[in-house]
């Protein structure tokens, strides 16, 4: 057992107390290492604060733990954030549902920060506009082992941003959004590798994106994808910049309002898709 108000200043070792449900808000910055045992199990609320916290090299570890929920409230309070060089390692299976301004469900940023989620998919939710669910920049690292369902609902969203040579690695992901000029993944000058499960990526909004690809983007589903939009002036994917690639494993478009695009592939900005047998 961990509670979550204590800062372990350590080297990385289990506690054998016994079973504790952690609610209260954790965090570690630097030189601090928390360590979390499979006796104990988070079910997190915040107000006004990120629920998990790593910062200036911090490490939280609760692979061992068991993690049902994260839920945060007010503005900046993000649900898992890593910066600066902090890590977080999680094991999967659990919800995080953030619903004011500019929180985020995880965000990693900063210094090769890394949060990476063990077996077990998460479901992540935001209900603001100009909220990302999943947000990675400045050479971080996002890594879910199994699938990313995200719902990410007002305008102006972006279900997924990498910008600053940072890089996601998951699974499978299945994104919708519900907002006017909303997108399901923004890949700039980032990578974004979907390993082993179908995804897909469905918009209902005006003017919304399945995909924006640009800079030196490169992005790689290795099993199908299917995106679909439903707004006018939509466009499922979108690549541009003669860096950027974008590389789909069978999958389809389908686009169903006015004026809106299948594929917008400026010159130079390749769209591998290959036949699914």
């Amino acid at each position: 057992m961990i509670k979550s108000s204590l800062i372990i200043i350590a080297s990385q070792c289990a506690s054998n107390a016994q079973a504790e449900k952690i609610t209260t808000p954790v965090s570690a910055s630097a030189g601090q290492v928390i360590t979390f045992t499979a006796d104990d199990e988070l079910e997190i609320t915040s107000a006004g604060t990120p629920a998990i916290y790593a910062n200036n090299g911090g490490i939280i570890d609760a692979r061992d733990a068991t993690t049902l929920s994260i839920t945060t409230s007010g503005n900046y309070a993000d649900g898992v954030r890593a910066n600066n060089g902090g890590e977080v390692y999680l094991s999967g299976g659990f919800s995080v549902t953030t619903s004011s301004f500019d929180a985020d469900g995880l965000l990693a940023r900063g210094g090769n920060s890394l949060i990476d989620i063990g077996p077990g998919d998460v479901h992540i939710s935001t209900n603001y506009d100009d909220t990302y669910a999943i947000f990675i920049a400045e050479d971080s690292h996002i890594k879910i082992q199994d699938n990313a369902v995200i719902a990410s609902s007002e305008n102006n969203v972006e279900a997924v941003t990498l910008k600053s040579q940072s890089r996601l690695d998951s699974g499978g992901i299945n994104i919708t959004t519900t907002g006017n000029q909303s997108a399901g993944i923004v890949n700039e000058s980032s990578d974004v590798i979907i390993h082993d499960l179908e995804s897909s990526i469905h918009t209902l909004g005006t003017d919304s994106m399945g995909m924006r690809n640009t800079g030196s983007a490169q992005t790689l589903f290795n099993q199908s994808l299917m995106i679909s939009t439903e707004g006018a002036g939509a466009t499922g994917i979108y690549a541009r910049d003669a860096g950027t690639e974008v590389t789909l494993n069978g999958g389809s478009i389908r686009t169903q309002g006015e004026n809106a695009y299948g594929v917008d592939v400026i010159p130079k900005a390749p769209l591998n898709v290959k036949k699914n047998y």
